[in-house]
């Protein structure tokens, strides 16, 4: 541009700075932050929130312990706290792409970007080697569990990372980097309680488990489920087997979980299990129930699915405590 004579030259510069909110429910919400601001730590990005208002941030360390982080890392999952529910934002820049380097055993994921991300669009390297979710979990990297907390409970992530969203899952190795990036397309969850196209040797039950304490709090699990699958085994399958994902930080929790013991067990990742699927030949499960203290609790299965399961496969749920025994196939609780 050649200027003869005297001008004022006005610019308007555009700005890839964009924000971002969602509500923190009251209690404990697993969360990621969605846009890279210029302040991570939880000062930064939920300090204004908050203000005088109390609130906690705790992330999970390789150890296996909750830790105020001094940081937030984009597609790093953490708890967040309070008494109050909260409309919570984020003010900075989006990414493209992220990636993280995993611990082994039980992390906090979280999705980085301001829309919902799809797991397709996820990979997982390791020793020069790059998979998408399912072919980490047949390749022995991850166990198959995505968990969120819906404020009850623990519930399965499903087939997408939600926006301001964090999740538990499971590595067995040392070494992975989970790798973020926008696109790729949903696909449709399976559910543990399916009778769609059971077999004598490939079945699922979801269980859940509802607590109601003395002064009315409810707490859920809604995550256990078990079955057989013609390629199961006793041991450790990395692609049917599930641990437990660690207790929510707070006071209130019902927690069902298949006690697993054998060398073929990772290690580091405790003995409750969330999933446990066998063979046709080993067709007996035990399971626990533990609460955070007295109250009724009350176990749901869809007996209607059961139903339509072959013939020749019948299940009863024994209760040791008190020898009853009761056929699942005839009630729903």
């Amino acid at each position: 541009m050649n200027v003869t004579a005297a001008h004022t030259i006005r610019g308007v510069f555009a700005s890839n700075q964009l924000t971002a909110s969602t509500v923190a429910r009251a209690g404990w919400t697993l969360v990621s932050v969605p846009l890279q601001q210029t302040d991570m730590t939880p000062a930064g990005v939920f300090g204004d929130d908050y203000g005088s208002v109390p609130h906690f941030v705790f992330g999970f360390s390789a150890s296996g312990l909750y830790v105020v982080p001094p940081t937030l890392q984009m597609g790093q999952g953490y708890w967040l706290g309070s008494a109050a529910a909260q409309t919570i934002d984020a003010a900075g820049t989006p990414l493209s792409s992220v990636s993280m380097v995993l611990n082994n055993g039980f992390n906090i994921i979280g999705n980085p970007f301001m829309t919902d991300n799809p797991k397709t669009s996820i990979r997982f390297a390791h020793n020069s080697q790059l998979n998408g979710w399912d072919g980490a979990i047949t390749a022995g990297w991850l166990a198959n569990g995505l968990w969120w907390y819906d404020g009850t409970g623990y519930v399965d992530g499903g087939s997408t990372l939600g926006a301001w969203k964090g999740y538990w899952i499971p590595v067995l190795v040392d070494g992975v980097t989970i790798q973020y990036s926008t696109g790729g397309m949903s696909v449709a969850k399976e559910t543990a309680s399916s009778a769609e196209d059971a077999t004598t040797a490939k079945w699922s039950l979801g269980i859940e488990a509802v607590f109601v304490e003395p002064d009315g709090i409810i707490s859920t699990d809604k995550i256990a489920s078990f079955g057989v699958r013609p390629d199961a085994t006793d041991g450790f399958d990395s692609r049917y087997d599930s641990p437990r994902p660690p207790r929510v930080p707070g006071d209130h929790y019902i927690e069902v979980s298949f006690v697993e013991h054998g060398e073929s067990f990772p290690k580091g990742l405790g003995s409750a299990y969330a999933r446990d699927y066998r063979g046709k030949a080993a067709p007996a499960w035990e399971f626990e129930v533990a609460t955070s203290g007295p109250g009724a609790v009350t176990l749901h299965w869809d007996h209607k699915a059961i139903s339509m399961f072959p013939p020749d496969v019948n299940i009863r749920l024994h209760d040791q405590s008190t020898g009853a025994t009761l056929n699942m196939q005839e009630a729903d609780s």
